[in-house]
């Protein structure tokens, strides 16, 4: 019984909006990335929490290529 869905990534925050009762979907077109960036390596977090505040996080590996 997931209330809410946070995505994490460095310094971007975002929360996921919510579709209908138990569904979250997003889509997020990536700017432009300077060279320096790509083919890094990084961690995305995904954050669940409940009417009460209880949580559950997921990390995800996510690479630029």
């Amino acid at each position: 019984n997931v209330a809410s869905v946070e995505l994490r990534l460095r310094s971007y925050v975002t929360n996921v909006p919510r579709t209908t009762f138990g569904e979250f979907e997003m889509s997020y077109h990536v700017p432009h990335v300077p060279r320096f960036v790509r083919r890094g390596h990084y961690t995305m977090q995904i954050i669940a929490r409940n009417a009460a505040g209880t949580s559950v996080e997921r990390d995800v590996d996510l690479t630029l290529k």
